[in-house]
């Protein structure tokens, strides 16, 4: 199991009984499916996105420069570049292109260690 799917499964465990673990409903820039084209296969982000059932985009917000880069600019050439994120989103964004916040769902049955715990009536999580 990734670390990702741990950290999924253990907040569905800590904060949600038995019988809210449907679905968990994700709003995000990390869903945009622009993703796809910005960063390279392999990426955390690319695997974190692929647990989700994208549904729907969002252009209302730009929110992936807000939480890339700190602040959303006008003059988007003004845009640091410290990180491979920020460069290749930059470089996005120049030419011409524009990144969604995507919306989606995942199914939040549990696997893995998360279920061998609450079968066994161990704690998984603990805040």
């Amino acid at each position: 199991m990734t670390s990702v799917s741990a950290a999924k499964e253990s907040r569905a465990i800590a904060f949600f009984p038995p019988e809210q673990r449907r679905l968990m409903h994700c709003h995000s820039w990390l869903l945009s499916p622009e993703l796809d084209d910005i960063l390279p296969p392999g990426s955390n982000i690319l695997y974190f996105k692929s647990l989700y059932d994208i549904y729907e985009e969002d252009f209302s917000f730009r929110q992936a420069e807000e939480r890339v880069f700190g602040e959303i600019r006008d003059d988007i050439a003004s845009y640091p570049e410290r990180t491979g994120l920020q460069r290749s989103l930059k470089r996005y964004l120049l030419s011409g292109h524009r990144v969604s916040m995507g919306l989606g769902f995942v199914r939040a049955e549990l696997t893995g260690a998360a279920r061998a715990a609450e079968e066994n009536g161990g704690v998984w999580y603990e805040k």
